[in-house]
């Protein structure tokens, strides 16, 4: 009986030591995934501040940032608006999986550019159906939305949409705000260029 009760102890002694071994080992997995989830941001702030500032032309300042988007996310429209200050209205510089109008009014924007225009970071949007807001393309399901700004100013919006819902997270919008004070400063240089 004594030794039937000393297994069972060292058993018990056992099982716990295994238990807590693997909450320790998932505690690491969990650490090394953000690690490397905060490298793979600054490798791609890094690659953004080494290549937007360089330009003062608009259109190289946009293609660029196409080129960069593509790498870092996957959506089926992209949307660049570029703010008329004077004319009030936004100028649509970069656009692709949708036709738009070379010119948009503030009426005409759709309401998740509004609400990035009143913020200050990115934002996701889950599921377009469950909120029953218009998109920029009818098809999509889910976007990605942020304000470019810079020197204090609202200089812009970027719009990423999928088909799909729940084709971006919090991280994304973490990246793509992240992005766009590079971005936002080398639009604003190049308009000023171009005045």
């Amino acid at each position: 009986g004594i030794v039937f009760l000393l297994c069972g102890v060292l058993g018990a002694f056992t099982r716990r030591l295994v238990t807590e071994a693997g909450e320790r080992h998932a505690q690491a997995l969990d650490q090394v995934t953000r690690m490397d989830t905060a490298n793979e941001l600054l490798v791609a702030l890094h690659g953004v501040a080494q290549t937007l500032p360089a330009s003062l032309d608009l259109g190289e300042v946009l293609d660029s940032t196409r080129t960069r988007l593509r790498n870092l996310f996957t959506f089926s429209t992209l949307v660049v608006l570029v703010r008329d200050k004077p004319r009030q209205i936004w100028s649509v510089d970069l656009v692709e999986g949708i036709r738009l109008p070379p010119q948009l009014t503030d009426a005409q924007l759709a309401p998740e550019l509004v609400r990035a225009t009143e913020s200050n970071h990115g934002a996701v949007v889950v599921d377009h159906a469950e909120t029953g807001n218009t998109t920029i393309s009818p098809m999509s399901r889910s976007g990605l939305y942020a304000p470019l700004r810079a020197r204090g100013q609202l200089v812009g919006i970027i719009a990423l949409e999928h088909t799909e819902a729940n084709a971006f997270t919090a991280a994304d919008a973490n990246l793509l705000s992240g992005l766009t004070g590079a971005l936002a400063l080398s639009v604003d240089n190049a308009l000023w260029f171009g005045r």
